[in-house]
């Protein structure tokens, strides 16, 4: 009996209640169906009764610990051993229960257990009452009558109407105990012999009983070389089917020698290879019987399962098997017909992976990859023979499912190998995916090249991946692989389109395709859709290299709808990136013209191509995309007006409305400001370009003497007036005194007009702000924007003349003192004029080029004095 709660242990009897054994288990509950449902997986604990508690068996869940069985052991309950990993049995309210081992032995451990608490099988509980039915029998009463012809429908009787495990498991140990199938094969011999059908009929129920009952054990035996023959002849003789022969025994016989592509020499993997060819056959005749075998059914999967495993097992860890295939298949003196035989070899190997778990998967095909597997694919997939074309597809496409890093890795070898003697395997994938003609396969290729090329792809995909994900490439060395060297195997088909134009108005030029080309067109769409939303700058070159835009556009020219769609949702998803580089390309290649043509051309019909250009432009709308918008308008408004079956036209113009409103409210002003802000950034930038062009041979000598920010009566800067001086000695010696008449006329009106322009104007905000800003920056020295007073111009002359004394001192200086020295103070009023007229000029609205045009004037000035 089943219990919910989790038996309560007295705290005296924990040494002896603590479990014996804990073993990872999967719990399985057959449902209405005849189907065994996996109810989690947890760890069994065997834990042992107390004051005549009967014994527990105990699952709890491996995720929350919770208790997801807690069965009883009794004593009457039949459990059923299946292979080496599988306890089956049937509790009190008739539900078939089923704990799965990880390991065999644990398997072994809670068998041991459950066998010394029930003792002998069949052992009675003292006290219960005995049933008198079949079941309650000992296993010494428990026979079959002897098999002769005249007993046959009782043996049928007998074996049918045993259905419970308990009935099953005591017949089943009577038939392999008493060497039952040999009495019985010989009268099939006989019956046929005589051809007594009727008998023929009755001997097929007999051994439909027989393996009714379950066991592995009677299903071994009865497809052993000294059974099968009569028991394929058996079954040709279904009684369901009187008019109907079938002709098991030739099928066994011409087939049952299995072909080996390279000799087997271990004993057991050749019986089981055998064994698993007639299983399989076994279950396809039991599938097509009308006869209820759902437990045999199972238990034939059980064995296919184990056999199939230890088969992949053996195959995989012998380095010496591997080596020899892949030798043989890459010879090029091989024959071909040794070569097909190999690569069957390797197509049953891989279809024997197909139920099991992933991680069984996994290290099949990374166990046969470093011997050629990837160049037995370049070979496969474009065989002239079908099935080698699809079986060597759908292993590939499982291969990249479960192990894309490995894929990827062995590409990016192929690719860098330059003695191979077939084409790498992207090649191959690439041109079969143009190439093949059957659409379901063209599917799948463009399925892994779509998972090759997902930058998003986890590399790391099932379990133990930690080694090759670190010799996985990077996904972007695989993408300039694919793009330097395939897309235009890929992408010939639109390339090669030739280019009509599709007007608003009059007839088009048809495109005249097949509807296999039809298909391909579809793919190369959903593909490009794909690389346009994963792969960035290097689908923008393939575009732009080929006018991809107008090449699609003349998919519009098909007469096939669904090539029409997949031509505009390539556009739409170029749209919905918004991007600036797809917006303007769009325009640039007038892709909305043939566009808005297929939406006239549906005339408002309500049908999923129209629906789809209307939510294009709904979109554009929707999202404001305003270069569309402006495009849209400007150049098809008058078209786009004329569809008023939907209001989507008109949202569309009045959006456009609204942006012009909005610019023009706020487009003047920004457009003022921005002029007046880009005059003023352009005086302030012209002003300090032409004042550091003056000012910079002043910076690259150090003033004479440090001046405070702090004085009011400002001069000219010490290190500007040395300068001038010099300036001004160069120019004496070239001036006359006729020009210098001239200059000083000039030098008075001048300094007049300047003097009367600071008196009537007043310097910006804006200029006014930058002096201060400059005055405090470090960048700005301040003795290149406040003047001297009279105390450092004193200060000045006094160092001045100490260093002529010095100079006149020193027997290599010169007796006389600088010339600037000797003119200091009749000069610094003029030059604090001067620098008045230069402030006020920077502040005035003029130009700053007219400012630097004054300074020589000045400096000229200066010389006649």
């Amino acid at each position: 009996m089943t219990e919910v709660n989790e038996p309560q242990i007295p705290a005296d009897d924990q040494e002896i209640a603590s479990p014996t054994i804990t073993h990872r288990v999967k719990f399985y509950q057959l449902n209405v169906d005849t189907h065994w449902e996996d109810k989690g997986t947890g760890h069994c604990t065997y834990q042992k009764g107390t004051d005549g508690k009967p014994d527990q068996i105990i699952v709890r869940s491996e995720e929350d610990n919770s208790i997801l069985l807690t069965s009883q052991v009794a004593k009457r309950r039949l459990y059923q051993r299946q292979q080496d990993t599988l306890i089956v049995w049937t509790e009190d309210d008739n539900r078939d229960l089923a704990l799965s081992f990880q390991d065999p032995s644990g398997c072994n451990e809670m068998w041991s257990c459950i066998s010394k608490k029930q003792g002998p099988v069949g052992s009675m509980v003292t006290g219960e009452p005995e049933n008198e039915d079949f079941a309650s029998r000992n296993p010494t009463d428990i026979s079959l009558p002897e098999p002769e012809l005249s007993n046959l429908k009782e043996i049928s009787d007998v074996l049918h109407n045993a259905h419970s495990l308990d009935d099953k498991d005591k017949l089943s140990a009577y038939i392999m105990t008493e060497g039952y199938m040999d009495k019985l094969m010989p009268l099939f011999e006989t019956c046929e012999d005589l051809e007594d059908i009727a008998d023929l009929h009755l001997l097929y129920n007999v051994l439909e009983g027989i393996l009714a009952l379950n066991d592995q054990q009677i299903v071994d035996l009865a497809l052993q070389d000294e059974y099968i023959t009569n028991v394929m002849g058996i079954l040709e003789y279904n009684p369901k089917t009187p008019g109907l022969k079938a002709k098991h025994r030739e099928f066994i016989q011409k087939n049952g020698d299995t072909k080996q592509a390279v000799e087997i020499k271990d004993e057991v993997i050749t019986r089981k290879i055998k064994l698993s060819f007639r299983l399989e056959y076994l279950q396809s005749i039991l599938l097509h019987s009308e006869t209820s075998v759902e437990g045999l059914m199972g238990v034939i999967s059980n064995m296919l399962y184990q056999i199939h495993l230890d088969i992949v097992n053996y195959i995989q860890n012998n380095h010496l098997l591997l080596s020899e295939l892949f030798s043989v298949f890459k010879d090029p003196e091989t024959p071909a017909e040794k070569r097909d035989d190999i690569i069957r070899f390797f197509h049953q190997l891989c279809n024997l992976t197909k139920t099991m778990q992933t991680s069984v998967r996994v290290n099949t095909f990374r166990s046969l990859a470093p011997y050629g597997f990837f160049e037995l694919m370049c070979v496969t997939l474009p065989h002239e023979n079908e099935s080698f074309r699809t079986t060597s597809l759908n292993i590939l496409a499982s291969f990249t499912d479960l192990d894309l890093a490995s894929v990827r890795s062995h590409i990016m070898l192929q690719s860098k190998d330059t003695k191979m003697l077939t084409k790498p395997l992207i090649e191959v994938i690439v041109e079969q995916a143009v190439k093949d003609a059957d659409h379901g396969l063209k599917v799948q290729y463009f399925e892994i090249l779509r998972l090759l090329l997902d930058p998003n792809n986890n590399p790391q995909t099932g379990p133990g991946n930690d080694a090759m994900s670190k010799q996985a490439p990077e996904t972007d060395e695989f993408l300039s692989l694919f793009y330097d060297k395939y897309t235009k195997i890929l992408f010939k088909w639109i390339e090669d389109l030739e280019i009509k134009p599709i007007g608003l108005k009059g007839p088009i030029e048809p495109l005249e395709i097949t509807s296999d080309q039809a298909q391909l067109y579809l793919y190369i769409c959903e593909f490009l859709m794909f690389a346009v939303r994963n792969h960035g700058f290097r689908s923008k070159y393939v575009l732009l290299s080929s006018d991809f835009f107008l090449k699609i556009t003349q998919l519009y020219r098909s007469k096939y709808k669904h090539v029409k769609l997949a031509a505009l949702r390539f556009f739409r998803t170029c749209i919905a990136l918004s991007d600036e580089f797809y917006n303007r390309n769009l325009i640039k290649h007038n892709i909305f013209e043939p566009t808005i043509r297929v939406l006239l051309d549906t005339d408002g019909r309500d049908c999923l191509l129209n629906s789809a250009c209307l939510e294009l432009l709904e979109f554009i709308r929707k999202e404001n995309i305003k270069p569309l918008i402006d495009h849209l308008i400007n150049q098809f408004g008058s078209v786009l007006d004329t569809i008023t079956y939907i209001s989507t036209c008109q949202q569309l113009r009045d959006k456009y409305e609204e942006n012009m409103k909005a610019t023009e409210k706020t487009g003047n002003n920004d457009n003022v400001g921005d002029k007046s802000d880009a005059k003023t950034n352009t005086d302030d930038e012209e002003e300090e370009y032409f004042n550091g062009s003056d000012e910079e041979e002043v910076v690259t000598r150090a003033p004479l003497v440090s001046y405070d920010e702090d004085d009011t009566d400002d001069d000219e800067d010490e290190e500007a007036e040395e300068d001038h001086s010099q300036e001004d000695d160069a120019e004496e010696n070239k001036t006359t005194s006729s020009t210098g008449e001239n200059i000083n006329t000039l030098k008075r009106s001048s300094e007049e007009a300047n003097i009367d322009n600071v008196d009537s104007q007043t310097p910006p905000p804006s200029k006014i702000q930058k002096t201060k800003e400059e005055s405090n920056d470090p960048a700005f020295p301040s003795h290149l924007v406040l003047r001297k007073g009279q105390d450092d111009i004193d200060e000045e002359d006094e160092l001045a003349k100490r260093t002529s004394k010095n100079n006149t001192e020193s027997p290599e200086g010169s007796s006389s003192p600088p010339p600037f020295l000797s003119r200091k103070r009749k000069e610094a009023e003029e030059d604090e004029d001067d620098e008045l007229a230069k402030r006020s000029s920077r502040q005035s609205s003029l130009s700053p080029k007219k400012m630097v045009i004054k300074a020589p004037i000045i400096k000229k000035m200066r010389t006649t004095q």
